[in-house]
């Protein structure tokens, strides 16, 4: 018989459930290693949806010895608003990812209200006020300069005074 490891996460924890829009969450990963070997175990995240989740560091490893449990710490960052969950669960090797195995099953987090710093119609207006001061701007430095260059030419028939002294 051969001694492996049996590696499952049993909790996640957030160390908060609203938070704004690229602010990060910790989540802490509890991994308890009921198998009779000790295991390098990287960690994988998914949003709702099945994308990778925006987890720092990317790629997470937990060492974990036999019987013991193990903490993961990572920091969750989500670029839209709304609700959204976080799935994780262990990566297995290559041939192993549907067998039990090694471990299995992954853990799901409580919803996460992620809100955004400026709601749309904010930004819209912001914007909006923006490019009218700044079709302002460019309307007066334009008259400025119509008006400052005719006023400064020279009549045609004026002379400009030419003085060369040789020395």
């Amino acid at each position: 018989e051969l001694d492996l490891p049996q590696v499952n996460i049993i909790s996640i924890d957030l160390n908060k459930n609203t938070s704004t829009v690229d602010e990060p969450i910790e989540i802490t990963l509890t991994l308890e290693n009921s198998g009779d070997s000790s295991a390098m175990v990287p960690i994988e995240c998914k949003l709702s949806d099945g994308s990778d989740a925006d987890i720092t560091p990317f790629g997470q490893t937990v060492l974990i010895e036999a019987g013991e449990t193990g903490v993961a710490l990572v920091d969750w960052r989500n670029s839209k608003d709304g609700e959204e969950s976080i799935t994780c669960k262990t990566l297995k090797p290559s041939g192993f990812e549907d067998s039990e195995l090694l471990g299995n099953g992954s853990i799901t987090s409580n919803i996460v209200t992620w809100n955004a710093l400026l709601s749309s119609s904010d930004t819209t207006s912001s914007t909006i006020i923006v490019l009218l001061v700044l079709f302002g701007g460019i309307i007066s430095l334009v008259t400025y300069l119509n008006k400052t260059s005719t006023t400064s030419k020279y009549m045609k028939d004026e002379k400009i005074p030419f003085n060369i002294t040789w020395q």
